[in-house]
Protein backbone atom coordinates (compact mmCIF):
# COMPACT_ATOMS: atom_id res chain seq x y z
CA UNK A 1 0.00 0.00 0.00
CA UNK A 2 2.74 2.40 0.93
CA UNK A 3 4.69 1.79 -2.27
CA UNK A 4 1.66 2.21 -4.50
CA UNK A 5 0.26 5.29 -2.82
CA UNK A 6 3.30 7.16 -1.54
CA UNK A 7 6.13 6.49 -4.06
CA UNK A 8 7.75 3.93 -1.75
CA UNK A 9 7.99 6.29 1.23
CA UNK A 10 6.67 5.34 4.66
CA UNK A 11 3.23 6.63 5.59
CA UNK A 12 2.02 7.79 8.97
CA UNK A 13 -0.03 5.21 10.86
CA UNK A 14 -3.18 7.28 10.36
CA UNK A 15 -2.67 7.60 6.59
CA UNK A 16 -1.80 3.90 6.24
CA UNK A 17 -4.93 2.96 8.20
CA UNK A 18 -7.03 5.25 5.97
CA UNK A 19 -5.66 3.58 2.82
CA UNK A 20 -6.17 0.09 4.22
CA UNK A 21 -9.76 0.93 5.18
CA UNK A 22 -10.39 2.33 1.69
CA UNK A 23 -8.96 -0.84 0.12
CA UNK A 24 -11.12 -3.01 2.38
CA UNK A 25 -14.25 -1.04 1.53
CA UNK A 26 -13.57 -1.38 -2.20
CA UNK A 27 -12.67 -5.09 -2.10
CA UNK A 28 -15.54 -7.23 -3.47
CA UNK A 29 -17.58 -8.95 -0.76
CA UNK A 30 -17.70 -12.25 -2.66
CA UNK A 31 -13.88 -12.42 -2.68
CA UNK A 32 -13.81 -11.90 1.08
CA UNK A 33 -16.43 -14.64 1.51
CA UNK A 34 -14.40 -17.03 -0.65
CA UNK A 35 -11.39 -16.45 1.63
CA UNK A 36 -13.19 -18.32 4.40
CA UNK A 37 -13.68 -21.32 2.12
CA UNK A 38 -10.00 -21.14 1.11
CA UNK A 39 -9.01 -21.27 4.79
CA UNK A 40 -11.00 -24.46 5.36
CA UNK A 41 -9.35 -26.02 2.29
CA UNK A 42 -5.88 -25.12 3.58
CA UNK A 43 -6.69 -26.56 7.01
CA UNK A 44 -8.03 -29.77 5.41
CA UNK A 45 -4.89 -30.04 3.24
CA UNK A 46 -2.63 -29.64 6.27
CA UNK A 47 -4.63 -32.27 8.15
CA UNK A 48 -4.39 -34.67 5.19
CA UNK A 49 -0.59 -34.15 5.19
CA UNK A 50 -0.45 -34.94 8.94
CA UNK A 51 0.50 -31.37 9.77
CA UNK A 52 2.94 -30.99 6.88
CA UNK A 53 2.96 -28.85 3.79
CA UNK A 54 3.56 -31.43 1.07
CA UNK A 55 0.36 -30.32 -0.66
CA UNK A 56 1.98 -27.07 -1.83
CA UNK A 57 4.58 -29.03 -3.82
CA UNK A 58 1.94 -30.88 -5.87
CA UNK A 59 0.88 -29.59 -9.29
CA UNK A 60 -1.80 -26.94 -8.65
CA UNK A 61 -1.12 -27.46 -4.96
CA UNK A 62 -2.68 -24.17 -3.95
CA UNK A 63 -5.68 -24.43 -6.26
CA UNK A 64 -8.69 -25.78 -4.38
CA UNK A 65 -11.57 -25.29 -6.83
CA UNK A 66 -13.19 -22.59 -4.70
CA UNK A 67 -14.19 -20.31 -7.59
CA UNK A 68 -15.74 -23.24 -9.45
CA UNK A 69 -18.06 -24.17 -6.58
CA UNK A 70 -19.20 -20.70 -5.52
CA UNK A 71 -21.85 -18.38 -6.87
CA UNK A 72 -22.63 -14.83 -5.75
CA UNK A 73 -25.19 -14.57 -2.98
CA UNK A 74 -27.34 -11.58 -3.79
CA UNK A 75 -29.17 -9.45 -1.26
CA UNK A 76 -32.69 -10.82 -0.91
CA UNK A 77 -32.15 -13.72 -3.33
CA UNK A 78 -30.28 -16.85 -2.26
CA UNK A 79 -30.96 -18.51 -5.63
CA UNK A 80 -29.17 -16.10 -7.98
CA UNK A 81 -27.67 -17.70 -11.08
CA UNK A 82 -25.79 -15.48 -13.54
CA UNK A 83 -27.26 -15.21 -17.05
CA UNK A 84 -24.34 -16.43 -19.17
CA UNK A 85 -26.16 -15.74 -22.45
CA UNK A 86 -26.34 -11.99 -21.86
CA UNK A 87 -23.56 -11.65 -19.25
CA UNK A 88 -25.93 -9.22 -17.60
CA UNK A 89 -24.48 -7.51 -14.55
CA UNK A 90 -26.37 -8.14 -11.31
CA UNK A 91 -28.58 -5.24 -10.26
CA UNK A 92 -28.69 -6.23 -6.61
CA UNK A 93 -25.93 -5.99 -4.04
CA UNK A 94 -23.68 -9.03 -3.59
CA UNK A 95 -23.58 -9.99 0.09
CA UNK A 96 -21.45 -13.14 -0.07
CA UNK A 97 -21.20 -16.47 -1.85
CA UNK A 98 -22.94 -19.82 -1.69
CA UNK A 99 -21.21 -23.13 -2.22
CA UNK A 100 -22.72 -25.23 -5.02
CA UNK A 101 -20.62 -28.35 -4.85
CA UNK A 102 -21.91 -31.32 -6.83
CA UNK A 103 -23.09 -34.21 -4.66
CA UNK A 104 -21.04 -37.43 -4.59
CA UNK A 105 -22.11 -39.86 -7.29
CA UNK A 106 -23.71 -37.19 -9.48
CA UNK A 107 -20.53 -35.32 -10.38
CA UNK A 108 -19.60 -36.81 -13.76
CA UNK A 109 -16.89 -34.43 -14.91
CA UNK A 110 -15.50 -33.47 -11.47
CA UNK A 111 -15.68 -29.78 -12.37
CA UNK A 112 -17.64 -28.60 -9.36
CA UNK A 113 -15.88 -30.17 -6.44
CA UNK A 114 -13.58 -28.84 -3.78
CA UNK A 115 -10.15 -30.42 -3.73
CA UNK A 116 -10.29 -31.51 -0.08
CA UNK A 117 -13.32 -32.83 1.74
CA UNK A 118 -13.95 -31.39 5.16
CA UNK A 119 -12.52 -33.73 7.76
CA UNK A 120 -14.76 -35.60 10.15
CA UNK A 121 -13.94 -33.81 13.37
CA UNK A 122 -16.21 -36.01 15.47
CA UNK A 123 -13.21 -38.25 16.08
CA UNK A 124 -11.44 -35.50 18.04
CA UNK A 125 -12.01 -34.41 21.63
CA UNK A 126 -12.82 -30.72 21.27
CA UNK A 127 -11.46 -29.80 24.69
CA UNK A 128 -7.99 -31.03 23.72
CA UNK A 129 -7.76 -28.64 20.78
CA UNK A 130 -9.66 -25.52 21.85
CA UNK A 131 -8.99 -23.32 24.85
CA UNK A 132 -11.56 -21.60 27.05
CA UNK A 133 -11.72 -18.41 24.97
CA UNK A 134 -12.22 -20.29 21.70
CA UNK A 135 -14.98 -22.42 23.20
CA UNK A 136 -16.62 -19.32 24.62
CA UNK A 137 -16.77 -17.74 21.15
CA UNK A 138 -18.37 -20.88 19.67
CA UNK A 139 -20.73 -21.96 22.45
CA UNK A 140 -20.61 -19.36 25.21
CA UNK A 141 -23.86 -17.59 24.34
CA UNK A 142 -26.61 -20.06 23.50
CA UNK A 143 -29.12 -17.24 22.92
CA UNK A 144 -26.91 -15.95 20.09
CA UNK A 145 -27.48 -19.11 18.02
CA UNK A 146 -30.32 -20.15 15.73
CA UNK A 147 -30.44 -23.56 17.42
CA UNK A 148 -34.06 -24.29 16.44
CA UNK A 149 -33.12 -24.14 12.77
CA UNK A 150 -30.02 -26.35 13.10
CA UNK A 151 -30.08 -29.76 11.47
CA UNK A 152 -29.86 -32.70 13.87
CA UNK A 153 -26.18 -33.12 12.94
CA UNK A 154 -25.50 -29.42 13.66
CA UNK A 155 -27.34 -29.66 16.99
CA UNK A 156 -25.30 -32.69 17.99
CA UNK A 157 -22.02 -30.94 17.12
CA UNK A 158 -23.06 -27.71 18.85
CA UNK A 159 -24.01 -29.70 21.94
CA UNK A 160 -20.49 -31.18 21.97
CA UNK A 161 -19.03 -27.67 21.90
CA UNK A 162 -21.47 -26.63 24.64
CA UNK A 163 -20.51 -29.59 26.86
CA UNK A 164 -16.80 -28.88 26.36
CA UNK A 165 -17.43 -25.21 27.22
CA UNK A 166 -19.37 -26.13 30.38
CA UNK A 167 -16.61 -28.51 31.49
CA UNK A 168 -13.92 -25.92 30.80
CA UNK A 169 -15.97 -23.22 32.59
CA UNK A 170 -16.19 -25.41 35.68
CA UNK A 171 -12.39 -25.65 35.69
CA UNK A 172 -11.74 -21.97 34.90
CA UNK A 173 -14.46 -20.56 37.18
CA UNK A 174 -15.30 -23.01 39.97
CA UNK A 175 -18.39 -22.22 42.06
CA UNK A 176 -18.03 -21.29 45.72
CA UNK A 177 -18.93 -24.86 46.82
CA UNK A 178 -16.24 -26.33 44.59
CA UNK A 179 -13.68 -23.78 45.84
CA UNK A 180 -14.50 -24.63 49.47
CA UNK A 181 -14.18 -28.37 48.79
CA UNK A 182 -10.82 -27.84 47.07
CA UNK A 183 -9.55 -25.75 50.01
CA UNK A 184 -10.70 -28.36 52.55
CA UNK A 185 -8.81 -31.12 50.74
Amino acid sequence: MQGLNNRGLYLSTEKLWELLQKGWDQYPVEKIARLFLHQTQIAAAILECNGGDDFVKDRNGLSYGVRKVTQPLMEGDEDYTPNLATMEAPTRKVVGVKVCEVIEGVDVDKLKKLKYALPNVDDYDISEYLDFDELQIIAGDFDDTDYDNFTEEQKERYNQFGKAFEDMSAIEYPTNNEQQQTQQE
